[in-house]
């Protein structure tokens, strides 16, 4: 057993350090292959004590996995990644990863922990307790026992001393609100209250909170338990309680059912109809949610009850869902005149939202129909661009559309602007500077065509200060950031983002740059990006805008006349620089390609040597990138736009959406109304951030307005790139 185990530790290692695997971050390969290797020989001579361990444990573990069930789901495990290459000191990084065995015996709990190995992580436990990563495995053993407690109960002196003796660290508040879940779920509300409030809140934690304080005396309002409601077991069982109470009835859950029903989220539509509706009413629903056209047909057209009149409504609703405009047709001829105004109105805004999304002339005149009636934020902005696509844009009803929407959501830029755009379209120039004004400090798309309405044109702000050498040290010494750089060089990103998250809390701008200047040097990409990016008086573009791989990027563009600054934009918007970035969908590298795209172009330019493995390879994956985004610009007439849109959608998309345009547009109004939600803030990042490249790359002002361009309607043709 002893020796099985011990193989198949070592052949991970092997697995670990092969050379076929390109460095996580990097400036040289080399580098990043030897620090790697270095390490992880070093951390093999320690690995016959773990198997050991291994051996004596997984009899009882074999049993454990069997009969236990743990109800938190486990974090994804990701295979283990290779070290990155650590910098000199004189770039402000941290010194190389000590060789101890107290940092094997971490990887070893890692390792004990997804396989759910919960005895060999207790014997790991103190052996990893030397490592900066030891709190670690004990955190994971805690959470563990939390969720599936021995027979003596939880071990709450064991979580109140890991809570009490690791300070501000992440882990003890993440710890905290897992274990007032827990709490929470048994019921005991007393503990639930001690441990509140914790720092890295969310939706469940704070439902679990106002539970706990309606449960001990502390009674909770309707308006505060909507304030913090998000589907999800807390949250749920805070509105069981509410609704038990009489405290949430009707009034307030009517407008949430509807909006679920929007958002197609039916699971938690059926919820809210089990708490306003009779037992007999609940089985009508799930009848009409499954056929509402068979069903409408045979009720009476004059429903009566407060219940039938709803479920027609959510009935009548649903049938968008499949033909909008047969849809409207039966809803005019059939039931129209005899449902209230509001039920009405609303049936019509399900219809211009579903129109608006297959971008649909009709939207804006249903839209009209409906009125200004409350709307969920998502069809609200809708709305709007359904107004804006028209080919005489009515400013007051755009006005007037973005004034009925919550005050947080007229907040945003966008909407911001649009108003701005109206306003002056109306002749109310003052009122539109001022608006313009207030967000064309923002670094953001929107931000940067308020400033070009106001007559300025792109620039980068000056550089600050240098980060001085105290600062960069006060970095250094920072036990979060240590811990999630030494998370990073393990290749453990599902641990390392939140710990440096976490850390950020509370950090002036200084710190915060300082911070990104850590990252800098150990090539954590997209942690110097989303730190700097957080700094609000203080800008340093060349790590927000950071440029790394010594212009290999800007050669591989060049060398097919490509826009350095465009790639840029949009590899800092798919991967963040990072080189294995993978998305959802199985997108991979720096430019975020998918496996037969990669190939297809691997055959269009003639790349011979290509593999499926070698997509993460940095020439690759930008040989391949580049290639494949001037392919799509080609194909849509030059324009880096729909070329951006393309690249993230399909290059048949942007094409077919053009195509519904009866009129020419400006490109903000193009990329305001894409109708994929990710592509639409895809595109305008991109664009966005491939303008101030530019003003960092020439040195000259630039135009948002002018790369966006205008989009001129063309009939669909048959794409070049597939």
């Amino acid at each position: 057993m002893l020796k099985t185990n011990l193989r198949r530790l070592s052949m991970r290692v092997r697995r670990e350090t092969g050379a076929q695997q390109p460095p996580r971050y990097q400036k040289s390969s080399s580098q990043a292959a030897e620090a790697r290797s270095g390490l992880y020989r070093g951390l093999h001579r320690f690995l016959p004590l773990v198997a050991l361990f291994t051996a004596a444990c997984a009899p009882v573990d074999a049993q454990q996995r069997s009969a236990a069930v743990n109800p938190q789901p486990q974090p994804a495990m990701q295979a283990a990644q290779p070290m990155i290459a650590v910098p000199p000191v004189a770039l402000a990084g941290l010194p190389p990863t000590a060789e101890t065995p107290a940092l094997a015996a971490v990887v070893a709990a890692r390792e004990a922990m997804s396989r759910k190995q919960w005895s060999v992580l207790g014997v790991l436990v103190p052996q990893a307790k030397g490592d900066p990563l030891g709190m670690y495995p004990e955190y994971w053993l805690l959470r563990y026992q939390l969720w599936t407690p021995p027979a003596s109960g939880r071990p709450v002196a064991a979580l109140q001393q890991f809570i009490n003796s690791n300070g501000d660290a992440y882990l003890a508040d993440r710890l905290r609100g897992d274990w007032l879940l827990a709490a929470a779920r048994s019921g005991d509300f007393e503990t639930v209250r001690k441990l509140a409030p914790v720092k890295n809140s969310n939706a469940q934690i704070e439902c679990a909170i106002l539970d706990a304080k309606h449960m001990t005396g502390q009674r909770a309002t309707a308006a505060q338990a909507m304030a913090v409601f998000a589907p999800g077991s807390a949250c749920w069982a805070l509105y069981d309680q509410l609704v038990a109470d009489g405290i949430l009835g009707w009034e307030q859950l009517e407008p949430q059912l509807r909006d679920a029903i929007e958002a197609n989220k039916t699971t938690d539509a059926r919820k809210f109809v089990q708490y306003m509706f009779e037992p007999r009413d609940v089985k009508t629903y799930d009848v009409l949610m499954k056929d509402p056209m068979k069903w409408l047909t045979r009720q009476d057209r004059m429903p009566v009850g407060r219940n039938e009149k709803e479920l027609v409504t959510i009935a009548l609703a649903r049938l968008a869902r499949s033909d909008v405009g047969v849809a409207d047709s039966y809803l005019r001829r059939e039931w129209a005149k005899s449902m209230s105004k509001q039920n009405l109105a609303w049936v019509r805004g399900q219809y211009a939202l579903a129109a608006a999304l297959g971008l649909d002339s009709r939207a804006n005149d249903w839209y009209r129909e409906a009125g200004h009636i409350r709307m969920t934020e998502y069809n609200a902005a809708w709305k709007v661009r359904a107004a804006l696509r028209q080919p005489k844009i009515d400013w007051k009803w755009v006005i007037e559309s973005i004034d009925e929407m919550p005050a947080s959501q007229q907040a945003e830029t966008a909407w911001v602007y649009w108003k701005a755009r109206g306003q002056a379209a109306q002749g109310h120039k003052e009122k539109a500077q001022a608006a313009y004004a207030s967000i064309s400090d923002r670094f953001d798309f929107y931000g940067q065509l308020a400033a070009e309405e106001l007559g300025r044109r792109i620039n980068v702000p000056p550089r600050p200060a240098p980060i001085s050498d105290r600062e960069i040290a006060e970095a250094r010494a920072n036990p979060g950031l240590q811990r999630a750089v030494l998370l990073f060089r393990l290749g453990w990103r599902a641990e390392a983002v939140p710990e440096w998250n976490f850390t950020l809390r509370g950090m002036n701008d200084r710190q915060l740059m300082a911070a990104a200047e850590l990252a800098r040097a150990e090539n954590i990409y997209d942690r110097v990006v989303n730190t700097s990016d957080r700094t609000e008086k203080e800008f340093d573009f060349s790590q927000r805008f950071i440029a790394p791989f010594e212009g290999r990027v800007t050669a591989k563009a060049n060398a097919i006349a490509l826009d350095p600054a465009w790639v840029y934009g949009l590899i800092r918007q798919e991967s963040r620089f990072i080189m294995d970035a993978r998305s959802h969908v199985g997108a991979s590298g720096l430019m975020q390609l998918m496996p037969a795209t990669a190939k297809w172009v691997a055959g269009k330019i003639g790349m011979s040597d290509f593999t499926p493995g070698s997509v993460n390879d940095f020439d690759t994956n930008t040989e391949l990138g580049t290639n494949y985004l001037n392919i799509v610009l080609r194909d849509l007439n030059g324009s880096q736009m729909l070329a951006s849109a393309g690249y993230n959608a399909g290059p048949g998309r942007p094409r077919n959406w053009r195509s519904t345009f009866t009129h020419p547009v400006e490109g903000a109004i193009f990329a305001e109304t894409i109708p994929f939600t990710e592509t639409r803030t895809y595109v305008k990042n991109v664009m966005s951030n491939a303008t101030y490249y530019a003003a960092m790359f020439t040195g000259q002002p630039q135009s948002l307005k002018e790369r966006l361009g205008n989009i001129v309607p063309v009939g669909t043709e048959t794409a070049a790139a597939q």
